[in-house]
């Protein structure tokens, strides 16, 4: 289990050009859990309930409620000692009544993710090191557009309780008319996980959005506790 929090803002955004211009000031703080249990050594379940409250320039342009609320199952399709592929099926119930916009997306509509995972374990300089990779597709059902995903994660532990992560996520929609034109965001995340028990762990960090088209340009801290059960 991860439970953690994240506060992002941004002053400025990307415009259709990706270039980076004065927006209306956004600020997002999100509290979530992510919980994930082995049935068997191919079959994984899990769930990602989450609550946020979006504010973009004014109190009347506002959204609190469900954000990405998950449920799936992980297959795997490949695995040795050091290497795993992997298929991830998540639905995203769509929690709440309709709020779609161009500013906040559409946290309530129901969607599914399907995904494609590779994970390779190695070592740098004899520490242990990880990278894992998955692409896939957000899929919704109402007239919002869907999205390709591609996120990447690195591990590396510098010491021996100690887990240094960076992680990209990249998303991107085409236009769905006038309203909603296409869309692009890369973000990257740097964190520190650190062990302390056998059970808890403790995790801080950072993230900002480094490139994107019509989308804000979000910068923030995230703090989480994990604990394996």
């Amino acid at each position: 289990m991860i439970a953690g929090v994240g506060y992002v803002e941004a002053a400025r955004g990307f415009d259709a050009s990706g270039k980076a211009v004065v927006a209306p000031d956004f600020r997002k703080l999100e509290i979530g859990a992510y919980f994930e249990y082995g049935l068997s050594d191919w079959l994984t379940l899990m769930a990602a309930p989450s609550l946020v409250h979006m504010n973009a320039g004014s109190p009347a342009v506002s959204y609190t409620g469900s954000s990405a609320s998950a449920i799936g199952a992980q297959v795997q399709l490949f695995g040795s000692p050091t290497q795993a592929l992997s298929i991830l099926a998540v639905v995203e119930p769509g929690i709440g009544g309709p709020v779609a916009s161009p500013v906040f997306g559409d946290p309530n509509g129901w969607a599914a993710n399907l995904k494609l995972q590779f994970g390779q374990a190695f070592a740098v300089f004899d520490r242990p090191a990880f990278v894992d990779a998955g692409a896939g597709a957000q899929i919704y059902r109402a007239a919002w557009p869907d999205e390709g995903r591609f996120d990447v994660t690195f591990g590396i532990r510098p010491w021996g309780h100690t887990l240094v992560l960076a992680q990209d996520f990249t998303r991107a929609a085409p236009s769905a008319g006038p309203a909603i034109p296409r869309f692009f965001a890369t973000t990257l995340q740097l964190s520190l996980v650190q062990e302390l028990s056998a059970r808890w762990s403790i995790q801080i960090g950072a993230l900002r959005t480094l490139a994107g088209c019509n989308a804000a340009r979000e910068a923030g801290p995230v703090a989480a506790l994990w604990m394996r059960f």
